[in-house]
């Protein structure tokens, strides 16, 4: 069952349905009630992919630490998962900030 976010009296299901040619503010406003829902709900992995879009609207904006600080938690969370491929994208994404993983 998807769950829908109303923001800005726009619908929306997944972070993909938010348009692109909205601003990087708006998009991350848009998108942080939908991560907190995904949260409370307990939908790890939508929630880790959300960490993710939140991690590059913040990269967009020029905030690299608190960018880096998404991807290492999204990491977390796949890797708790057992996910196969998204930590593998989510390490390369930590490398293009230039950063290295936490220990």
């Amino acid at each position: 069952m998807p769950v829908y976010v109303v923001a800005s009296s726009t619908p929306i299901s997944s972070p993909g349905e938010i348009p692109v040619s909205t601003n990087v503010q708006t998009r991350s406003r848009r998108l942080s009630p939908f991560t907190r829902i995904l949260e409370e709900v307990g939908a790890r992995n939508e929630y880790a992919k959300a960490l993710v879009a939140q991690a590059e609207l913040r990269r967009a904006e020029g905030h690299s630490a608190e960018a880096r600080r998404l991807l290492e938690e999204a990491l977390a969370v796949f890797e708790a998962l057992g996910t196969l491929e998204e930590p593998r994208r989510v390490q390369a994404a930590i490398t293009a900030l230039g950063t290295t993983r936490l220990a």
